[in-house]
């Protein structure tokens, strides 16, 4: 009885030696498949791509169409077009600088004498004073001859650098040209007309370096506040006294 149980035992202990060996095995050959590369095959491969593959928004909207051909020599034609244009408006604006700056030019010579013709204006003034005087002497007055002479040549000077004495007398009043200094009831011209001139004014070419110091037409009206012939003074603001 003692040898039965004895066996029974190591068989059972063998059982459970091959029982263990084979669990171990196992978990090795678990283990193993865990470390294991899964190497995908193509059909897996294309099918998840077309699973994941990205949405293109342009693939719904209508594709635009293709430009068209653009001919070199036209291309070529149109520049030269535009350059053509760019150089025409550079030569244009070129030549009307130029002509703005000869007319400035111009001018600037026309009237580079102001000043100087200004401060000989007190002397043509004494000169006419002077030759109110000789008038009244002799016509053989050798005197008078030679201040008339004198005269002459000076206005004949001034002429020809553009300086000439202003039109008043019997001419309309210009205040561009004339300054009144008084009105005159008792003269027998049209109202707004130059009867007297108290002054002469002149200009040089087209300015006026001394407006003409006037007396004007009232056109026969009467007066009550003027003297006894008739004359009302102006004064610079326009107001009689």
């Amino acid at each position: 009885m003692a040898t039965r149980a004895a066996q029974r035992t190591r068989v059972k202990a063998v059982w459970l030696k091959s029982t263990d060996d084979r669990a171990m095995r196992q978990t090795k050959d678990m283990k193993k498949e865990e470390h294991k590369i899964v190497t995908p095959t193509d059909d897996e491969v294309n099918q998840y791509a077309e699973r994941n593959a990205p949405i293109d928004a342009s693939t719904d909207a209508a594709e635009p169409a293709p430009p068209a051909p653009v001919d070199p020599v036209d291309a070529l034609r149109r520049e030269v077009e535009e350059y053509k244009d760019k150089y025409l408006r550079a030569q244009a604006e070129t030549v009307n600088v130029s002509r703005r700056l000869q007319q400035q030019h111009a001018q600037a010579l026309k009237h580079a004498a102001t000043d100087l013709a200004r401060e000989l204006l007190p002397v043509v003034d004494s000169l006419d004073r002077t030759l109110e005087h000789v008038n009244k002497l002799p016509p053989d007055d050798s005197v008078g001859a030679g201040v008339k002479l004198l005269a002459d040549e000076f206005a004949k000077v001034l002429k020809a650098h553009g300086i000439e004495p202003i039109e008043a007398v019997g001419k309309p009043f210009d205040p561009e040209i004339h300054e009144a200094l008084m009105r005159d009831a008792s003269s027998s011209l049209p109202a707004g007309t130059v009867c007297a001139e108290l002054q002469r004014g002149y200009r040089l070419h087209d300015r006026v370096l001394r407006p003409a110091r006037v007396a004007i037409s009232a056109g026969g009206e009467n007066e009550t506040n003027g003297d006894s012939k008739g004359n009302v003074e102006i004064e610079p603001n326009g107001a009689s006294t």
